[in-house]
């Protein structure tokens, strides 16, 4: 099954609600493991509502709740810890508040935790060990938290790459995701982690679901079989839509490659051409350089066989924007990147990005502009695997994809 990225929609803090330092770090980190995968809230509604949270419960009086057994406090104190909202960043800090959550034996250990509480706990455990596995294969240090007890202390990646470490970050993900499972509690990242594991096996060859370490989480598997069953029927779904009318879903410029995640997502040309025959595109660029071979057929059917007459160099798009100018690949030529977001239409585009050693995905987004879509599949596409593959182990081929990506590399 081909993985699919989705970015998400820029969002701009309204005038009346305040905006706190990382929050935006905050909320991401909710919407990827605090809520079943069906029913993420929206970005907008769970900004508001962390703003007010933070104003109604700042940091201290979150920390006295959790000294006093509060369990629903020390998650939220586990989260912005995590995300260094509002106050001093620290990863391994988050750990420990958590571990307070799902372990008895922990010194300020919540007594009798509800389910929904603890299968929280163990999905944002998911999210922070796979992140540290990630930095441990980049060799990104992760600053250690003095204030604990040596015998609370937790293994942090440094500045070194360590992928035997990274395997083991990575392996303890999937513990946690089978846990999160086992409560029936599926979160994005506990789909995150079987779909990536399944992917690292693929491209290193081997038999993951039969590996040792990984063939007794059963608990994650069968909810990742259910999982890819759902995205199979979906693309089935879409593909008979695009089976009816192809043309509707691919730009018609050559080479482009870009196409809409649904049917309006690309603009019709608004010459003379009928209905049926109308290309579309992901830009005016695009249609500008198309134009050259769309003029003679942008006309009713009864007047193509007659002789072309002259036609304007530009055809308007059909919401009215000028297709003018000439279009240049920045990417062909090895340019400065094109602007990265100002599509604001809500028109959802994709494109195929082939990553070298890790296969390819399809990146969606509503906002990113279609210039920067080509360009970062052609930056990614021809980077080289920056590590082999060695002693059976799993891990990442490269970091590149992160660095082109940025903010964008958001995996759902």
């Amino acid at each position: 099954m081909r993985r699919t990225l989705a970015t998400a929609t820029p969002f701009e803090f309204p005038q009346e609600v305040p905006c706190f330092p990382n929050q935006i770090a905050l909320v991401r980190t909710k919407i990827n493991c605090m809520y079943l995968y069906k029913r993420v809230p929206e970005y907008e509604d769970l900004t508001r509502e962390c703003s007010y949270d933070i104003i109604n419960r700042p940091y201290g009086r979150l920390w006295t709740a959790f000294r006093q057994g509060d369990g629903e406090a020390a998650l939220e104190v586990a989260l912005r810890l995590y995300t260094g909202c509002t106050v001093r960043r620290s990863v391994e800090g988050a750990i420990d508040v958590l571990h307070a959550i799902i372990d008895p034996q922990h010194p300020d250990a919540v007594h009798d935790p509800p389910r929904f509480l603890s299968a929280r706990a163990f999905s944002f455990l998911i999210l922070i060990h796979y992140d540290m596995h990630e930095e441990a294969h980049a060799g990104r240090p992760v600053e250690s938290d003095g204030r604990l007890h040596p015998s609370r202390r937790y293994i942090l990646p440094s500045n070194t790459p360590d992928i035997y470490l990274a395997n083991v970050l990575l392996h303890r993900a999937a513990i946690y995701a089978n846990e999160t499972a086992r409560y029936g509690f599926v979160t994005p990242y506990v789909l995150n982690v079987s779909q990536s594991l399944v992917r690292f096996g693929e491209r290193d060859r081997i038999d993951v679901r039969n590996d040792p370490r990984y063939r007794d989480l059963a608990h994650m598997w069968r909810v990742h079989d259910i999982r890819r069953r759902e995205m199979e029927q979906e693309q089935q779904k879409r593909d008979r839509k695009v089976a009816r009318v192809p043309d509707a879903y691919v730009c018609a410029a050559d080479g482009c490659g870009i196409s809409a995640v649904k049917r309006l997502g690309l603009r019709a040309c608004a010459g003379r051409c009928p209905p049926e025959r109308k290309p579309r595109y992901c830009s005016k660029e695009c249609q500008t350089e198309d134009w050259k071979r769309h003029k003679a057929y942008c006309k009713p059917d009864g007047e193509l066989d007659e002789a072309v007459e002259e036609v304007p160099t530009s055809v308007s798009i059909q919401d009215g924007a000028s297709a003018v100018g000439d279009h240049e690949d920045a990417t062909a030529r090895g340019q400065a990147p094109p602007t990265r977001t100002g599509s604001h239409d809500g028109r959802a585009r994709a494109v195929d990005i082939n990553v070298p050693g890790d296969g390819s995905f399809s990146l969606q987004s509503a906002h990113i502009t279609p210039a920067y879509l080509k360009w970062m599949r052609s930056e990614i596409s021809s980077v080289r695997t920056e590590l082999p593959v060695a002693d059976g182990f799993l891990f990442r081929a490269g970091d590149i994809g992160r660095q082109v990506l940025g903010e964008y590399y958001d995996r759902v």
